[in-house]
């Protein structure tokens, strides 16, 4: 269980970190976020990524838990990115089907 609580730690962490980047923030909050709270946000994921570390260290020692910390922060992180791999790929798909296409005639 505290694999879980950890994983999902480190995704809220950096799902906050991504959103704090002016270039994922329409894709994470659907909106521009101020200069504010980008700031917030970003240290508010960082803070759930320290929070991550010192839970491992507590629950499986200073050796084994820097181990869990970067495997936690490993699949944390992929899961971001590859989330926001298929919404960009979404968006391109939805924006590439509203333009009119054309037929390539060829000569004869």
């Amino acid at each position: 269980m505290i694999h879980l609580l950890a994983i999902l730690l480190a995704l809220a962490g950096f799902a906050l970190i991504a959103m704090s980047m002016g270039r994922h923030q329409a894709d994470m909050a659907g909106r521009r976020l101020g200069p504010i709270a980008s700031r917030r946000a970003r240290a508010g994921g960082y803070a759930l990524l320290v929070l991550v570390f010192l839970l491992d260290l507590a629950a499986f020692g200073p050796p084994y838990g820097a181990i869990a910390w970067f495997g936690h922060l490993s699949i944390g992180a992929w899961s971001i990115v590859a989330w926001l791999c298929v919404r960009a790929g979404r968006r391109a798909h939805s924006a590439s089907m509203n333009k009119p296409t054309t037929v390539f005639k060829g000569e004869d």
